[in-house]
């Protein structure tokens, strides 16, 4: 039987389009007994995809957010993003279902033309 938690799938197999629109920015904080620290490990990047608008949010690891929420809040156009190494990982829930990750190495802003 195939363990779906050790499926890595690419970010284009779940949204047939790569450009999303951000929507907030959270931080991920380290867990030490199942307790969060005061440690910012990462950042998670909330988005919805321009076809199905889903909401998804994808954990990118670092020291300082590509993009603060503060400039979220202030722009008056949607922010485009894409994400470099995309993937999504199953897991499972208490109740017995199966819910997604999602993680990627970097963001990047996608400028109009």
């Amino acid at each position: 039987m195939i363990n779906i938690t050790k499926l890595n799938i690419p970010l284009n197999i779940i949204f047939s389009n790569d450009i999303f629109i951000l929507l907030n920015v959270y931080t991920v904080k380290e867990f030490l007994d199942n307790k969060p620290t005061d440690k910012i490990i990462g950042y998670k990047y909330e988005c919805v995809d321009t076809d199905t608008f889903e909401k998804f949010s994808v954990k990118i690891l670092g020291q300082k957010p590509i993009i603060s929420q503060d400039i979220i809040d202030g722009t008056e156009n949607h922010i485009k993003v894409s994400f470099n190494d995309a993937i999504v990982k199953p897991y499972m829930i208490p109740s017995g279902g199966v819910a997604l990750s999602f993680q990627a190495s970097s963001i990047k802003v996608i400028q109009d033309k």
